[in-house]
C-alpha cells in the first residue's frame, strides 16, 4: 500500500482540481430522515486523498489531505459495479 501511495504522489498532475490522479478511498450513500430537523436527506459522497497543500507566505505541507465530493446517484451506483478494491488510484477530470 505504501508503495502505491508513493507512486501516486509522484504522478500527481495538477492541484487545481481540473485533471489529477486521486487516491480514491471509497464512497458512501446516506438516506433517511434527520432526527434533529425531521427533514429527509439523500446524498452520496466520494472520499479521496491528495497531496496536502500549505497556504500563505510561510505555508508548508507534508503527507495527504482528505477531500470529499458529492456524487450523483448514477455515479454511486456505477462505483458499486466496479470490480476493484479500495483504496485505488484513478485519473479524474472534473
Amino acid at each position: 500500500m505504501k508503495e502505491k501511495v508513493l507512486k501516486w504522489l509522484y504522478k500527481f498532475i495538477d492541484g487545481n482540481g481540473m485533471n489529477e490522479k486521486l487516491l480514491v478511498l471509497g464512497a458512501a450513500k446516506s438516506k433517511g430522515v434527520s432526527k434533529k430537523t425531521g427533514k429527509k436527506y439523500d446524498f452520496a459522497k466520494l472520499f479521496v486523498a491528495r497531496p496536502a497543500v500549505g497556504f500563505g507566505e510561510d505555508g508548508s505541507s507534508c503527507g495527504l489531505d482528505v477531500n470529499e465530493f458529492t456524487l450523483t446517484d448514477k455515479a454511486y451506483l456505477y462505483m458499486q459495479t466496479l470490480e476493484i478494491s479500495f483504496p485505488n488510484m484513478f485519473s479524474v477530470s472534473f
